[in-house]
Order: C-alpha cells, then sequence, then structure tokens
C-alpha cells in the first residue's frame, strides 16, 4: 500500500511520462524516430533501468523489428513468431495476462533473451491493443537483484497502454 506522499510523487511521475509522450507523438515522428526517443527517455528517467530494447510489429506483418536498444548490444534485428520470447509473449496474451511482467530467474532470462544479453531482472512490456500484439519493451537491469519497486511497475503498465495507442496512431496516420 503506497503511502500518500508515495502516490503523490508515482502520479507526479506517471503525468510526466504522459507528457512526455504526448510530445514526442505531437512532434509527427515517424516509428524510426518516436521508438530509440522513447527508449532513451525510458532508461534515462525511470530508476532501476539501465538498458532497454523496443521491438514493434509492421502494420500488417508477423515479424517484430528491434527499432532500437539502449545499452544492449545484440546482432537480433528481426524476431519471427518462432522466437522464444514472441511465443512467451503471445502465450500470456492467450492466457489474458496483459499487465508488465518482471522476470528474476536467470536462466528464464537467458532463455528469453536468447542472444541479446543478460540481466538480474528483466521487464516485459506488452505494446498490446485488445488482444493485438503490435510490440513490446524489454526493460533490463544488469546490476542489481532488488529492484523494480510496486510504483515503477505501476508506471510501466501506464506508458505501456500510452506507448501502444501512439504506436498504433503513428503506424495508421497517412504518410506526408
Amino acid at each position: 500500500m503506497l503511502t500518500g506522499f508515495e502516490r503523490l510523487r508515482q502520479t507526479s511521475s506517471e503525468l510526466v511520462v504522459a507528457q512526455e509522450i504526448n510530445r514526442l507523438l505531437t512532434d509527427g515522428l515517424p516509428l524510426e524516430e518516436f521508438c530509440p526517443a522513447l527508449i532513451v527517455w525510458i532508461c534515462y528517467n525511470v530508476s532501476d533501468i539501465d538498458s532497454g530494447l523496443i521491438f514493434v510489429r509492421e502494420f500488417s506483418g508477423e515479424e517484430f523489428t528491434l527499432l532500437d536498444n539502449y545499452g544492449v548490444t545484440t546482432t537480433m534485428k528481426n524476431l519471427g513468431s518462432g522466437h522464444p520470447i514472441v511465443k512467451y509473449l503471445k502465450d500470456r496474451i492467450a492466457e489474458e495476462k496483459t499487465k508488465s511482467e518482471i522476470v528474476a530467474d536467470s536462466e528464464k532470462i537467458t532463455f528469453l533473451l536468447s542472444d541479446m544479453g543478460t540481466a538480474e531482472k528483466l521487464m516485459l512490456l506488452l505494446l498490446i491493443i485488445e488482444t493485438d500484439l503490435l510490440g513490446f519493451i524489454l526493460l533490463l537491469n544488469r546490476k542489481e537483484k532488488e529492484v523494480y519497486t510496486p510504483g515503477i511497475t505501476d508506471l510501466l503498465n501506464s506508458i505501456t497502454d500510452q506507448v501502444a495507442r501512439a504506436v498504433k496512431s503513428i503506424q495508421t496516420r497517412p504518410l506526408k
């Protein structure tokens, strides 16, 4: 249970996040610019996160394309439906588990990330509208075992809803 002060601080953080996402969206950026700006902003401004990746599915495709990463060296650019993390996330959606998940088991992290690096903890954020997986964000903490407070988790859950709507909006807006 959050104290009044903690809840006020969390609400303030959520407003800052919403404002930044709205600013990025109103800048009219294409996905290839919106996603890098977003992942860098998250890694700099949300405590407990030191690196991250963002994958987005082409509007009518099945593959997820890495649009940016921060603090991660990887050769993975496209993930098909057979990749462990894609299969895992689709299974979560089928089970109606659409909120973020924190993974602390090192074997599971290694399995899910494949050759995308390692972490002490991994947070999976689904960019989903209804049951349509538009993409996902992987946030890593490579230094500390005890991270991701309930406040951070709530904040990141609010981010995913906003980002999913932003991604859908960018994908469907007419080209200039």
